[in-house]
């Protein structure tokens, strides 16, 4: 067992002889652990080493856990330990579930909806998430690493901070807490729908979240959404969820170009997932132009 994995179960006060520990492949940025005594089970986070690179701020996902915590939609939290540069442990109850699919979303609008609008409308952290800022970090940093960048960057960045002004005249009314990764696999069902991964979260724009559920979508399903979420759809409203998919899709390109060198995990595709993000942005900007 390795040394911070073996800290880490002890915090639990478990018999380490007792301990079963199965590696799980699916963590993109972290390692992750499901441990058993034979009676209990827990989950265990170790923070990979390229949290720092993310800008990750672990003080900010105990501060959006601890809030959501009354509203039992997030995995119990037993241990959190906040190291240096995004990086340190947490261990977490194992919930016995379904992880979704990409199909789920669309069957479960409702319900998406519901859980969406508890969590913007509990008490606020002190910790921001700015996708904005996010973004013109990482394209710093890949320039400084001398990656390869999509010849319209330019004008990429042009509608993304036209996105950016836009939305900050209403920041006022779509403001809260905000999960900010509420894709489809970072949702689970145990006969109640719970929302994992909470690494990104802080106070922040409402629609970036909408936005992270309407990419699996199909535009009739988003108005489903916007209906669901405000109780009514509107021109406006379509819009700004458009222009925060945008945003979204920005934010992945360049979350996906952050890890493209690294060997966090050998077997996805960063590459593929930025550039079809990048493409992405780019024909939405032709068919701008165009209409």
């Amino acid at each position: 067992m390795e040394s911070v994995l073996e800290r880490a179960v002890n915090r639990l006060g478990w018999n380490a002889a007792e301990v079963e520990i199965q590696y799980q492949k699916s963590g993109l940025t972290n390692r992750n652990y499901i441990v058993s005594n034979g009676v209990e089970k827990a989950v265990v986070r170790i923070h990979g080493a390229l949290s720092g690179d993310l800008g990750i701020d672990r003080r900010a996902e105990l501060a959006a856990m601890k809030a959501v915590s009354v509203l039992d939609i997030a995995p119990e939290l037993l241990y959190f330990e906040a190291g240096q540069a995004g990086q340190g442990v947490m261990i977490t109850r194992f919930i016995e579930g379904r992880t979704w699919e990409s199909s789920d979303p669309a069957a479960n609008i409702e319900g998406l909806a519901a859980l969406l609008k508890k969590v913007h409308t509990v008490p606020g952290i002190e910790f921001e998430f700015s996708p904005y800022a996010d973004i013109e970090r990482w394209i710093h940093l890949a320039k400084s690493r001398r990656q390869q960048l999509p010849e319209a960057l330019d004008s990429l960045l042009e509608r993304l901070h036209h996105i950016q002004a836009l939305r900050s005249a209403v920041a006022d009314s779509c403001r809260g807490l905000c999960h900010n990764d509420p894709f489809a696999n970072n949702f689970m069902d145990d006969g109640s729908l719970r929302l994992l991964d909470w690494e990104f979260a802080g106070m922040g724009d409402i629609m970036y979240d909408l936005a992270c559920i309407s990419q699996s979508l199909e535009p009739d399903k988003q108005t489903e959404l916007l209906n669901a979420y405000f109780g009514y759809t509107s021109p406006e409203l379509l819009r700004s969820l458009q222009d925060m998919d945008y945003v979204v899709s920005f934010w992945n390109a360049m979350w996906a170009t952050t890890l493209m060198d690294s060997a966090s995990h050998p077997d996805f595709d960063y590459s593929g997932l930025a550039n079809y993000l990048f493409h992405k942005m780019e024909r939405s900007l032709s068919q701008g132009k165009n209409g």
